[in-house]
Parts: structure tokens; sequence; C-alpha cells
């Protein structure tokens, strides 16, 4: 299509009254498509600079949160209990602090576990120890009290004996006093006799 354009200007007398009008017509095609080519070509270069202006953003977001994502990605391994997960400390600003602190954290909970660990063995050899010598014990407290039981009806015997000794001590105690009387007896018989 063509483009024209419209001037209307007002023709004045003397008086300085509006005496006529001039109207003019151009045809303005030429300057009409090469404004139109301008419009797009400038539409296309603000276009295309967007574009480019997101594509570089998404690599700057996806290079600036990419030492996050991984430390999400460690965090997440040391949660499930994988301590051998690292990370790579890059930089000095907040990332490289956070990823240190990670390291760090990380670095102590292994130091923390094997630290429980050692613990959990000494404890558990010390129980082993302790049943033994309670086992050792409660063996000897056997042997003491069969000791105990044999020592007791040893002495209960001795007992016994002793009691059957102590009444043939007084029966045989008895019976020498009979004698010495039965000799005291004889013997002032035999003086009485001795005499007559």
């Amino acid at each position: 299509g063509q483009a024209f354009s419209i001037a209307v200007q007002p023709v004045s007398g003397l008086d300085q009254k509006a005496q006529a009008h001039l109207i003019s017509i151009g045809d303005v095609t030429a300057s009409f498509n090469a404004d139109r080519r301008s419009g797009i070509l400038l539409l296309s270069v603000m276009g295309g600079t967007i574009f480019l202006a997101l594509v570089f953003m998404k690599l700057y977001i996806a290079r600036a949160f990419k030492p996050l994502d991984e430390a999400m990605l460690v965090i997440s391994e040391v949660a499930v209990g994988d301590l051998s997960k690292k990370l790579t400390v890059s930089g000095k600003g907040e990332m490289g602090r956070l990823t240190g602190s990670l390291n760090d954290m990380t670095d102590k909970l292994q130091q923390m576990i094997r630290e429980m660990t050692g613990a959990t063995q000494s404890l558990a050899e010390s129980s082993r120890d302790l049943f033994s010598i309670s086992d050792h014990i409660l063996g000897n407290s056997k042997q003491n009290a069969a000791k105990s039981d044999t020592a007791a009806k040893v002495s209960e015997d001795m007992s016994e004996t002793m009691e059957k000794i102590a009444d043939a001590t007084d029966q045989t105690t008895s019976n020498i006093q009979e004698i010495v009387t039965a000799s005291e007896q004889m013997s002032n018989s035999i003086d009485q006799i001795a005499q007559n």
C-alpha cells in the first residue's frame, strides 16, 4: 500500500484573518516504509537484546546458585548419614564461607562418630570383662558355699564328738572317783586289818 500525508495551512490576509486554506498532499510511502522498517528493526534489536539479557541472566543465576545447589545436595547426603561428601570451596564470599562451614561440620560429625564408636567398643569390652569377673566371682561363691557347707558339717560332727568325749570324760571322772573311793575304803580296810 501507499501512504499519504495531508497538511492544512491557513492563508491570512492583510488583516491577519484566515482567507483560505492551503491543502497539500504528499506521498510519504517511502518514508512510511522506512519508518516501518526502522520500527521493525528497533523492535527486533530490542527483542534480541532482551532475549540475550535473559539468557545471560539465566546463565549468571545458574552459575551463582550452582554452589548453593551443591551445598543442598551435600546437606541431603549428610542428613541420610553419608559423611564422606565434601564441597569444593570456591571464592572467599558468602558461598565460600558457607561451603567451608559445611565441610567443617561434616568433619566434626565424622570425628564425633569415630569417638562414639571407640567409646562403644570400649564399653563393650568393659562389659565383657565385667561379665567374666562376675562369672568368676559366682564360681568362687559357689565353691565357698560348698566349702562352708562342708565346714559346717565338720563343725557339727566335731561338736557331737566333743559332746560324746565330754560325756565319756564325765563318766571316766565318775568311775575314777568310785575307784579312788573304793581304794580309800580298801586302804582303810587294810589298815584296820593290819592294826588288828
